[in-house]
């Protein structure tokens, strides 16, 4: 019965409404002060314009064979690794290589961490076995294969290499997979209101908002999209839990939780501190394995600093060496060592290559404690550099007036849109009175 209504439910209006138009126009027309004839000259001439642009529309339909669900879901794979591609590159992971992002499982003493049972799928009464899931950038896919539950949660600090974990593997999961296997699509969870709408629902409407391909009709199910979902086609990746009011979070993975037995996996991306008090005051995602990422040491930042910046001409040498000969001495360096936890995060570093590697600048100036006394001043100085080394990029001469047109701007936006600024909430920024004002002169135009 459910099936027949959607299909009641779903058949194409266009129809019915040309053909109210059509009645209502003829009424009017057959009802006003011409002549007979005119009348209906002018009755027929409707009808034939009405019959005509149905037969064009629907012709046309008939000229385009439905597509398959096999099709849209290998149309999403590819849209989704174009587009991943594309951020990959813009944000430079790879070139000329990555960050040595690592991670290793969650202490067991933390909380954070359904039973390994759970994780591993395990039968009732059988001994539950600990998945290996610790790894490194380049292995990320063939970690989460190993989970058996296909459940997996990533923490980190801000800046800590999340969004890049799971580019990365959303990508490798699409370039290893078959054309059978969900496809991987990564999603910010900042829209969703667990409060007001289920995850199948939030995730079907973002879905058809971000490829709109997905939102075409389906027989069965409303829309592709939701096909695709019922049918256990898509594999959600979502980051940003961390991003939502601190209420909703447990009732986030509550929700997840609730979604599970239609999902053929999840993977959500959260701060650490920020998921571990949504578990004290809920649940955790079941039979999720739970990672967090491991800093930067120097031996990471050796790997890949020298490899961004200019030889100096010494047997490939960089202006890196002196730097990092210096934070290898951190324990007995306290200068050395707050230069060292900055860089701690693949942020911050990826920061610090664009300030120096990119620009020919000397990076011993980061050792300077006269300008930056604290971490905090250090940070800053990174993210100061961050805007006018990206506005000499890509603006090329008019790269100072630009940075500093933009500065106040994001300065601005930063003051009052809080630290996650999204579109959708730009709103609740402007003062009261501008939409009032805006009002008023478009009412009075």
């Amino acid at each position: 019965m459910r099936r027949i209504l959607s299909k009641v439910r779903h058949q194409p209006l266009v129809p019915y409404v040309v053909t109210a138009a059509v009645v209502a126009a003829g009424w009017f027309i057959w009802r006003s002060d011409l002549e007979t004839a005119d009348r209906v000259a002018s009755v027929g001439s409707f009808t034939v314009a009405a019959a005509t642009l149905l037969l064009a529309v629907w012709g046309g339909r008939a000229r385009r064979p439905a597509r398959s669900l096999d099709e849209h879901q290998g149309a999403l794979r590819a849209a989704v690794r174009q587009q991943w591609r594309v951020e990959e590159a813009l944000r430079r992971v790879q070139d000329p290589m990555p960050i040595p992002v690592r991670w290793e499982a969650l202490p067991a003493g933390l909380g954070g961490q359904d039973h390994w049972a759970n994780v591993g799928l395990a039968a009732a009464g059988a001994t539950a076995v600990e998945v290996a899931v610790a790894g490194r950038l380049p292995e990320a896919a063939a970690v989460f294969r190993r989970i058996p539950s296909r459940r997996l949660v990533v923490l980190g600090p801000a800046g800590g290499g999340k969004s890049v974990l799971l580019i990365r593997l959303v990508l490798d999961l699409i370039a290893a997979g078959g054309p059978g296997e969900p496809v991987p699509v990564l999603l910010s969870v900042t829209s969703w209101d667990p409060g007001r709408a289920g995850f199948a629902d939030w995730l079907v409407a973002r879905l058809a908002a971000d490829y709109p391909a997905l939102a075409a009709g389906h027989p069965d199910f409303g829309t592709v999209a939701a096909a695709l979902l019922a049918e256990e086609r898509v594999l959600p990746v979502l980051d940003g839990l961390d991003e939502l009011p601190a209420a909703a979070r447990p009732a986030a993975l509550l929700a997840l939780n609730a979604a599970s037995p239609g999902l053929p996996g999840v993977v959500v991306a959260s701060r650490t501190a920020q998921y571990l008090d949504a578990v004290r005051g809920g649940d955790v995602l079941t039979g999720a394995a739970v990672v967090r990422l491991l800093p930067l040491g120097v031996a990471d930042l050796a790997a890949y600093l020298p490899r961004t910046a200019r030889p100096t001409g010494r047997a490939s040498a960089t202006a890196w060496e002196p730097v990092l000969a210096r934070l290898a001495g951190a324990p007995a360096d306290d200068r050395a060592r707050l230069v060292g936890g900055v860089l701690a995060t693949p942020l911050m570093t990826s920061l610090a290559r664009a300030a120096y590697s990119d620009t020919g600048a000397d990076p011993a100036a980061l050792l300077d404690a006269g300008r930056f006394g604290t971490a905090d001043d250090l940070a800053g100085h990174l993210l100061d550099r961050a805007v006018p080394v990206a506005y000499t990029e890509h603006a090329g001469g008019a790269a100072a007036r630009t940075a500093a047109r933009v500065v106040p701007w994001l300065a601005w936006l930063a003051a009052h849109a809080g630290p996650d600024i999204a579109w959708w909430r730009l709103s609740a920024v402007v003062p009261r009175a501008v939409p009032a004002v805006a009002g008023g002169v478009f009412g009075a135009v």
